[in-house]
């Protein structure tokens, strides 16, 4: 995360092929902006959990996880806006 070149990769890699595409796909509006939001969900999620290893979060199961992340990573891809 502190490498420049892997953080533009991994940026770039994450918008282009992932995020961008996948917020295209749900909604029609602002899909950057959605990608943008899904992505430091899913980043945010990632660096606590295996980074971090904040509790409980790092050792939660990813059952109990998705029901939590799952609605805000919804409503980011398909909810309003403002």
């Amino acid at each position: 995360m502190t490498d420049e070149k892997a953080a533009s990769s991994l940026r770039a890699f994450l918008s282009r092929v992932l995020l961008t595409p996948l917020a295209r796909a749900a909604s029609a509006d602002r899909p950057e902006m959605r990608a943008g939001l899904v992505g430091s969900q899913m980043v945010g999620l990632a660096v606590a959990r295996y980074v971090v290893r904040l509790d409980p979060v790092a050792s939660a199961d990813p059952d109990d996880l998705a029901p939590a992340v799952g609605p805000t990573l919804d409503r980011y891809l398909t909810g309003p806006l403002d």
